[in-house]
This record gives structure tokens, C-alpha cells and sequence, in this order.
């Protein structure tokens, strides 16, 4: 039961509420802010697993929707006790809250005194209720000095950043389990009552518990296989023609993308590696060295009778004279507002998130940082560190070159390389030739196949024949001369300091 004051608007959200946690969900907007009260009910033989799985649940669905939160209740968790309280201080440590009561709230004659009855423990997400607190000292930043190095100035700046993300929203490592694809009510309600019955067969060891816990144990297994068979027949009715056939089938077939989840062991020259140092360095040295030796016998010892800048040049001679001009903080705040906050973070753990939250205070250094490397020609060091994760193709996965490398660069990058390649499209846009389809706003595969459809039609009215050579690069980008590929944007009409510039870009 919950008393709220008649004069304060709020409303129960039992759309938040879990099935599996006696409690009960309120939504409390007091002076223009939106509260999310929590009660909630723990009984001491609930297990742990179970309480702390549904809470994480709630508590996900409750910060996505409201900017603070408050948990009471009856818990049952001496907090006093960090052995007794460990399950809820994870939960606090996940999701960055704190306990503002310290002092115990029960006391039994003859026993010590605890802070198990939490119905006056108030948890508050520090992280969500401070955001104003973050975007003012977003500001107190201090801004680049335009006549720097800009290196250093990225290297500083970057470096205040990531100590006030550290102050107000410190990364949080989250385990989260493998879920069953066939999980529903029925198998999910089976799970909790054994979970019950075996923390009921721990408390008391006997015969009875122990036959009432084998009893559900087998009834879970059984009802698993059902939802497993119910699972595939719904999803795989139709055959392989079905468009849900393949993604159900296929997980259960291929270790195909699936390597995140599991240790990664190679055979390198009769050793088995199983250390991830080891696992590593194998890796880097392979993708490093992978191209290296490609287009080596392929030698021009004057770039400017290369057959295609020769073609180039006689055919852009009427060209202007590209040069990269300043961004503006529109061009900037435009790009982070473009971003999808669902992608990855790079080495620096600068996230999408917190670029879009603050960039009313960030626009402007990142605006002045970009600049600074048009002016200098020098394109940040840090900007050009990725984190490489090996995914595994096909074949042996213990052959490293089954694995093909998935390079995460860091957010800020992409706003530089923006500011970049934007420019850059709009010079080349009525240089390239219209069946160019391959990297162009407005043209796709569907343009090429369009145009080879109606070219082959029309070769075929004329009774002439049609063959086609389809031709797939092996390492294409790894192996791009980075010489030749400078002199051709040269040829294009380029000017020094932006070659000087994508030069430094692509020199990683």
C-alpha cells in the first residue's frame, strides 16, 4: 500500500512494475522533474539470482523513461554487512546508485543491529539527477588555444573530458546473461519456482525439499524442450524459404559472429596459444604484415606517367583548385545529432551519449580542434587508435586467417573525417562519372544493377551477347598504394596542404 500526497501528480506505471517482485511503481512529477518511486518486497528465502535478474530488468525500464529514480522497501539485505548485502550493492554499483540512510534501522534483542528493514532506505541515482552538474562542468572545460600543436591540444582536451565523464558518469562493467531464445511466461514462472525450491532445500536439507526441487528440476527441463520445439516450429513453418529460417537456424549451426562470447585459440606454428597476450600479439603482427608484401613487384618510378594520373590530368585540367575550408559549429552539432547512439566506443570510452547530451557545451572545442587540424595539416594521432576485435569467418577457428578484424575508432573521429569527406564529396560530385555508383549519396548497387539490366536487354534485342566478369579484391584496402592514391588527388586539383592533411590521415 502507498500514500501519495492528494496535491502532488503521480501515477502508477505498472508497465514497469515486475512479475517476479512483490512491489509496486509510481511516476512523481514534482517542480517540472520526473521522479520514479520504487517499493518493492524481497522475502529472505527469495533467491538472490532470481531477485537481482528482475531488478535489473525493472530498474532498465525505469531509467530509460524518468530522470531519477528512488528503491524502498523491505529488502532484506543487511547493508551493514557487505558480505550479507552483496547482491544489492552490485545492483547499486550497476547502476551508479547509493544508500542515503548509514545508520541500522532493526533492532532485535540479543542480536546485532542491521539495516535489513529498508522500507526507509532511499537509493538515488546519482548519475541521472546530476545531469546539469555534468553539462556545467562540461563547460568550465578549458578551450583549445587555436595557436597549439594540435596533438597536444586534442590530447588535453580529450583528457579534461574523460575526467569529468569519470566524475559524473564513471564506466560500469555489466554482465549480462545469455537469454534462451525460446523463453517465455510459462518456462520463465517454471525457473522461479525451482530457484524457490532449492534455496527451500539449502535452508532445511531434507528429503522432502529435496524431492519437491527434483520434481520442478524436471518439470523446467521439460517444458524447455517444449518451447524449444514449439520455438523452431513457429519460426521455421515454410522451410528455408521463410524469411525467419536462416537467423533461427543458423546460430545453432556456425560459430559464424558468434566469438564475442567465447576464448579465441590459435595454432601458431605447432603451439597451441590460449593467453591472451600471446592470442594478441599473433594477431596484430598477422593483420600489420597481412599486405605487405601485396603490389610489391608492381614498381612506378615516375607516379606521373602512371597510365590513370596521366588520364586524369589531360582530362581535369579546366578543374579549380580544392583547398579544405573552416567548419562552423552548425557543420559540427549537425554531425553529433547524426550519430546513432547505439555505436560502439572507441579507446578514449567516449560514447555517442555523452556527446549528445553535452554538446551545447562541447560543440565549440571540437569545432576549434577541427580547425586547428585544417590549418596545420595534421590530422590527430590519438583520432587513428582503434580497438580491433578478430570476428570469425569460416573454416578452422584456430587458423588466424579465419578471422577478418573489426576496427572500433573512436566517435571523435568520425566528426573529423565528416568534416573531411563532406567537402570532399562535393568537389569530386561533378568530376565523377555518372556509372561511378560506389560511395555516393543517391547511388547504391541498385543503380548498377539497373543499368547492366537495361544495357543486357537492349544487347539482346540486337542479337548480340552478353557475358559480364565479376572480380572480388582480396585485401583491397590494406593493400591501396598510398603514393599513387595522393598523386591521383593531386591530378584531381588538390592543393598541398590538403594532401599534406589526407596524408597524415591515412598514414596510421
Amino acid at each position: 500500500m502507498t500514500f501519495i500526497r492528494s496535491d502532488i501528480p503521480a501515477r502508477r506505471r505498472m508497465d514497469l512494475e515486475s512479475s517476479q517482485i512483490e512491489g509496486i511503481t509510481y511516476e512523481v512529477n514534482i517542480d517540472k522533474c520526473k521522479w520514479c518511486i520504487v517499493c518493492m518486497y524481497r522475502p529472505p528465502s527469495q533467491n538472490d539470482n532470481c531477485f537481482s535478474s528482475e531488478c535489473v530488468k525493472l530498474l532498465d525500464k525505469c531509467s530509460a523513461v524518468t530522470d531519477k529514480i528512488i528503491v524502498m522497501g523491505d529488502l532484506n539485505y543487511d547493508m551493514l554487512d557487505s558480505n550479507k548485502s552483496k547482491s544489492l550493492s552490485e545492483i547499486s554499483d550497476l547502476f551508479d546508485l547509493h544508500c542515503v540512510v548509514k545508520s541500522p534501522t532493526c533492532h532485535v534483542v540479543n542480536t546485532k543491529p542491521s539495516l535489513v528493514d529498508s522500507a526507509k532506505v532511499t537509493i538515488l541515482s546519482s548519475k541521472l539527477s546530476n545531469w546539469d552538474s555534468f553539462v556545467h562542468d562540461l563547460g568550465e572545460i578549458q578551450p583549445p588555444d587555436p595557436c597549439a600543436d594540435v596533438n597536444k591540444a586534442y590530447s588535453e582536451f580529450v583528457g579534461e573530458l574523460n575526467q569529468v565523464i569519470d566524475k559524473h558518469a564513471p564506466v560500469k562493467q555489466r554482465y549480462q546473461r545469455k537469454k534462451l531464445p525460446c523463453m517465455n511466461r510459462e518456462l520463465r514462472k517454471a525457473i522461479y519456482v525451482k530457484h524457490m525450491l532449492y534455496s527451500k532445500y539449502v535452508k532445511y536439507r531434507n528429503s522432502k525439499t529435496w524431492e519437491k526441487y527434483r520434481q520442478q528440476r524436471n518439470l523446467v527441463e521439460k517444458i524447455k524442450r517444449r518451447s524449444m520445439s514449439r520455438y523452431f516450429i513457429e519460426r521455421c513453418t515454410g522451410g528455408h524459404k521463410s524469411d525467419k529460417f536462416w537467423p533461427t537456424i543458423m546460430p545453432f549451426l556456425s560459430k559464424k559472429g558468434n566469438s564475442n562470447g567465447t576464448k579465441i585459440i590459435l595454432e601458431e606454428e605447432g603451439q597451441i596459444l590460449s593467453d591472451n597476450t600471446g592470442v594478441c600479439e599473433t594477431f596484430n603482427s598477422y593483420y600489420v604484415n597481412v599486405a605487405k608484401d601485396i603490389g610489391k613487384d608492381v614498381i612506378f618510378d615516375n607516379l606521373d606517367k602512371h597510365p590513370s594520373i596521366e588520364k586524369i590530368s589531360e582530362s581535369n585540367t579546366d578543374n579549380p583548385t580544392f583547398t579544405f575550408n573552416h567548419v562552423s559549429n552548425d557543420n559540427v552539432n549537425k554531425s553529433i545529432c547524426g550519430f546513432n547512439v547505439k555505436k560502439a566506443t572507441g579507446v578514449d570510452s567516449i560514447s555517442v551519449k555523452i556527446l549528445k547530451e553535452g554538446k551545447e557545451a562541447l560543440v565549440n572545442p571540437i569545432t576549434t580542434l577541427v580547425n586547428m587540424s585544417i590549418n596545420t595539416c595534421i590530422f590527430p594521432n590519438d583520432l587513428k587508435l582503434a580497438q580491433v576485435c578478430p570476428i570469425f569467418k569460416k573454416g578452422d577457428c584456430m587458423d588466424k586467417t579465419n578471422y577478418r578484424p573489426v576496427s572500433v575508432l573512436p566517435i571523435m573521429s568520425k566528426i573529423f573525417e565528416k568534416a573531411l569527406s563532406s567537402q570532399l564529396s562535393e568537389f569530386f560530385e561533378p568530376i565523377f562519372n555518372k556509372f561511378l555508383c560506389a560511395f555516393r549519396k543517391g547511388y547504391g548497387c541498385q543503380t548498377t544493377l539497373l543499368r547492366l539490366i537495361e544495357d543486357w536487354k537492349m544487347a539482346l534485342d540486337q542479337n548480340m551477347y552478353v557475358a559480364a566478369i565479376l572480380m572480388d579484391l582480396l585485401k583491397a584496402f590494406d593493400c591501396l598504394p598510398h603514393n599513387v592514391l595522393l598523386r591521383k588527388l593531386e591530378a584531381y586539383g588538390l592543393s598541398g596542404d590538403s594532401l599534406n592533411l589526407m596524408h597524415t590521415d591515412v598514414s596510421r
